[in-house]
């Protein structure tokens, strides 16, 4: 099961010339134990697109099982997400303290 990871450090997002076009994310953050796999973005699906057009993500991984040691964790993770909206004018990626959000340029 999948739970939020700890902060957000970093979110980078591009345009890549993928068919059809993609965008490129990569994301870097923090967990609080080691032993975290199966990292992903989980995209918000929306009935209505969002009038400003920043669409949202939670990031979110598998916690390891059992007991581990409380140790901050880096990680990083990268995807491209195709198609995505054609209406998107940046990404808000949200963890379970904080959120950052970009723009597309």
């Amino acid at each position: 099961m999948t739970a939020p990871v700890h902060a957000i450090t970093r979110l980078n997002i591009a345009v890549v010339k993928t068919n059809p076009l993609g965008l490129a994310t990569t994301v870097e953050g923090e967990v609080g134990t080691p032993g975290w796999s199966g990292f992903a973005l989980d995209h918000r699906i929306y009935i209505v697109p969002p009038p400003d057009g920043i669409y949202e993500a939670d990031m979110v991984g598998v916690p390891p099982g059992g007991g581990v040691a409380d140790v901050v964790t880096p990680f990083f993770y990268d995807e491209t997400w195709a198609p995505f909206p054609a209406d998107l004018k940046g990404l808000k990626v949200y963890s379970a303290t904080n959120d950052l959000i970009v723009a597309l340029e």
